[in-house]
């Protein structure tokens, strides 16, 4: 049987009660811990599943698990409900999904037509809930199987909104913006409280935020560049180091490139690891490189974060790199 998913708003008795208190408070929790509600023997039977499907590996380069689950019975929704990513679990037709989905969603499932349903600011503001059910145990477990990248990909996308929220919840540095676009003939939308060092006559610009360190790193020149080799590019982003962040180096060999789209331009993409054998430092970092009609840039992102996950500040990276434009 093919599970297809498809992402409705969740109706229900508590749902409604919620949504009748006038202002939510805002979620809480980690950023990056799921809260699974389901009873003992539901969460036994389908662990390996949601496992496969959430606590997914990156490097960065160490080994990161990007989601945490963390199992909680249904009896403690009142203590754990208003947490950022919320996931219920279980078979149709028993208390705790009876109390969750509307009449309809539990027909859907009922027939065999829908499974899987999703819907925001349930309990809490800024929280994303998914509830999976099925007829059976067996149903269940294959349902999360046939969806673990949809079921990923919601509570994924919805860790990127936020960081995105956060970081322009008062806007970004204007002013700024416009000056660059006079100076340089390009721009990019700072958050608030992030710094930059301007050298304009080396053709380089250093933006900036601590604890931990993100950095952003933009060179160009004023004429197209043909496309570099993996040595070239290494090559030119150790030279910028050498102006701008004591000297770092790129690992060749905990490093690679590939062709991505930046901005709806093709564009090369260097990442992998850097390091200072100096000051006994290293970490992750992510370079775009391309030429528009006018101008060559090599636009790079690093994150030294020593025993803090990596992949949430180098997504806060992107999404101000995000806002690149010519101009």
């Amino acid at each position: 049987m093919k599970y297809i998913l498809i992402l409705i708003s969740i109706l229900c008795v508590s749902v409604l009660t919620v949504n009748c208190v006038k202002r939510l408070n805002k979620a809480g929790g980690d950023e990056t811990e799921i809260i699974v509600f389901a009873d003992e023997e539901t969460f036994n039977v389908i662990e390996e599943e949601l496992s496969s499907a959430l606590e997914r590996e990156v490097f960065t380069p160490t080994k990161e698990i990007i989601f945490t689950l963390k199992p909680k019975l249904p009896s403690e929704i009142a203590m754990y409900g208003r947490r950022r990513n919320v996931l219920m679990v279980d078979i149709v037709n028993k208390p705790f999904i009876d109390s969750v989905l509307s009449l309809s969603a539990k027909g859907d499932v009922n027939k065999g037509k829908t499974f899987v349903f999703g819907e925001k600011d349930i309990f809490a503001k800024g929280q994303s809930v998914l509830v999976v059910s099925a007829r059976n145990l067996d149903e269940l477990r294959e349902v999360i199987r046939v969806n673990n990248d949809v079921i990923f990909t919601y509570f994924f996308q919805a860790i990127l909104q936020r960081i995105r929220d956060v970081l322009y919840k008062d806007s970004f540095q204007e002013e700024l913006g416009e000056r660059l676009s006079l100076s340089y003939n390009f721009t990019i939308d700072i958050p608030p409280g992030w710094k930059i060092e301007e050298h304009g006559e080396k053709r380089l610009l250093k933006i900036y935020r601590h604890y931990p360190d993100r950095f952003i790193t933009i060179y160009w020149e004023y004429s197209p560049r043909p496309l570099l080799s993996f040595d070239e590019a290494c090559d030119l982003r150790n030279s910028i180091c050498v102006e701008l962040h004591d000297g770092d180096k790129v690992d060749r060999e905990r490093s690679r490139m590939f062709n991505v789209d930046f901005q709806n331009m093709n564009a090369q993409k260097l990442e992998g690891t850097w390091e200072n054998d100096e000051l006994v430092m290293g970490g992750p970092f992510r370079t775009y490189i391309f030429s528009t009609d006018e101008a060559f840039y090599f636009i790079d992102v690093y994150v030294f974060a020593p025993g803090e996950k990596k992949w949430i500040p180098l997504h806060q990276l992107a999404s101000i790199i995000s806002t690149w434009r010519e101009e």
